[in-house]
């Protein structure tokens, strides 16, 4: 058996590798068959399962955290922001606040939000520099937390002495509130509450408060129409026994009608501060008005110089009560009559008593049904009366001649006694300025022209009683202080 030559070796080695290499080519390119399928139990099911969800949880904290992070950033920014931009809408409202204070301390706001009355306080509160006298909130809406708000800064103001809360909407409860700072309130003289609706019950609460405050300061009390009825007028009645501060109280259109009316009567028969009173639209008739002219008149510290009964039911009988009050009294110079049914009995009675009264200077008798006979009387009364000068009678039925007559002549009369008043007035001043300067040179009086006219005055003073009895000066008034000046 022949061997085969290298060359024949060496070809079939070639054929193989290049057999060998177009077979590998080949298989690179056949496409790859898939993997066999892996079997998996149960558990390692389980447990891929589990991998794969605490993967999971883990980018997913990871995220929560950055997000975190990144919120709590933002929300700090945030509050930085809202604090900066509420700080500059209190200082821009605080400003406003500021601008509106009167040269003479009065600060005066209508209608202000819920929200604006809460900086109000709070700058009142804080707010050293702008003195304010008067606070004027008239026509706000205050409510129950503006109420609790204003009470609690008024607990510890030392400025305010005059506090306007007219028109207000200020209830029951929101007096109780308002009540609370009027227990211990030491500035505050003049408190305006009218028209509020607060009733009986808030009334109380405020009398009580400012029955408990030895060191009140308040004057001046202003109730008008709130409908405190007569619970309302006995508590401020219990109030004005004790009381010594208050001087100027308007109770009007309350509807307390006679017993409210009687119970202030009760507290008049010792006040001794009380100096202008208005007890007018209550319903007061006979009864009531009788209870209180008994009241004045058996007060000998009685310091009531104007009192306003108008629009009550007084008619003739009550208006004689009044009447003979006037008869000694010494201090009422107003006196407010109007619209209460008087007919001429009570306009005579009146009329007698102004014959010799000397103190009414202003009396009220309009809308009444005086007619010819009730005018007349006063027409009379003032022939030998020499202080009204005012009588005001419009509207009393009195469209005849007769009444037309009377009347100018009850105008003319006043007239006289306004300029006697005044030349009086003249006198006085002159007097005074003589007893304060009894030399010329010292003082005002610096020039010749003021000596001579000081010393005019005074010569005529020491001669007007004569004068001011004749004919010439009922005339012309003013011809004696023109002779001697």
């Amino acid at each position: 058996m022949s061997k085969p030559s290298p060359l024949s070796r060496s070809s079939s080695s070639e054929n193989l590798v290049d057999s060998s290499s177009h077979e590998t080519h080949a298989v690179d390119e056949q496409p790859k068959s898939p993997s066999p399928p892996v079997m998996k139990t149960k558990k390692s099911a389980q447990r891929e399962t589990y991998k794969a969800s605490t993967s999971t949880n883990v980018n997913s904290s990871s995220s929560e955290i950055y997000t975190g992070e990144n919120h709590n950033i933002d929300k700090s920014y945030k509050n930085e922001i809202d604090n900066a931009q509420e700080l500059n809408a209190k200082k821009e409202q605080w400003e406003k606040f500021s601008k509106k204070i009167s040269p003479d301390g009065v600060l005066t706001l209508r209608r202000l939000m819920k929200e604006e009355i809460q900086d109000l306080v709070e700058w009142l509160k804080t707010n050293p520099k702008d003195k304010i006298i008067k606070l004027d909130l008239d026509h706000t809406s205050i409510g129950a937390e503006g109420a609790k708000a204003l009470a609690d800064m008024l607990k510890t103001n030392k400025t305010i002495t005059r506090l306007n809360l007219t028109h207000c909407n200020i209830g029951a409860e929101d007096a109780k509130a308002l009540a609370q700072a009027l227990k211990s309130n030491t500035t505050i003289t003049t408190l305006h509450l009218n028209n509020n609706e607060f009733g009986p019950k808030g009334a109380k609460a405020l009398a009580e408060a400012i029955a408990i405050n030895p060191q009140t300061k308040i004057t001046t009390v202003n109730l008008r129409h709130n409908n405190i009825y007569a619970e309302g007028a006995k508590a401020f009645a219990e109030l004005l026994k004790k009381n010594t501060s208050i001087t100027n109280i308007n109770f009007r259109l309350n509807g307390f009608g006679n017993e409210g009316a009687k119970a202030l009567a009760e507290a008049l028969q010792t006040n001794a501060t009380v100096t202008m009173l208005d007890l007018s639209e209550n319903k007061i008739d006979v009864e009531g008005t009788q209870a209180l002219a008994k009241a004045i008149a058996t007060n000998p510290q009685t310091k009531i110089h104007t009192l306003d009964l108008n629009d009550n039911l007084m008619r003739d009988e009550g208006t004689k009560a009044m009447a003979e009050t006037l008869k000694n009294n010494s201090t009422i110079i107003t006196l407010n009559l109007d619209q209460n049914h008087i007919e001429s009995e009570g306009g005579q009675a009146l009329a007698e008593e102004l014959k010799t009264n000397t103190t009414i200077i202003t009396l009220y008798l309009n809308f009444n049904y005086l007619v010819a006979e009730g005018l007349q009387a006063l027409a009379k009364a003032l022939n030998t009366n020499t202080t009204i000068t005012n009588l005001d009678i419009k509207y009393n039925n009195s469209s005849s001649h007769a009444c037309k007559k009377y009347q100018k002549k009850i105008e003319q009369q006043c007239a006289l006694n306004a300029q006697r008043a005044q030349i009086e007035n003249n006198i006085a001043g002159a007097l005074d300025l003589l007893t304060a300067h009894t030399n010329p040179n010292d003082g005002n009086v610096t020039s010749v022209h003021e000596v001579n006219d000081l010393l005019a005055e005074k010569l005529f003073a020491l001669d007007k009683a004569d004068k001011l009895n004749t004919d010439e000066i009922k005339k012309d008034p003013n011809s004696v202080f023109n002779k001697y000046t």
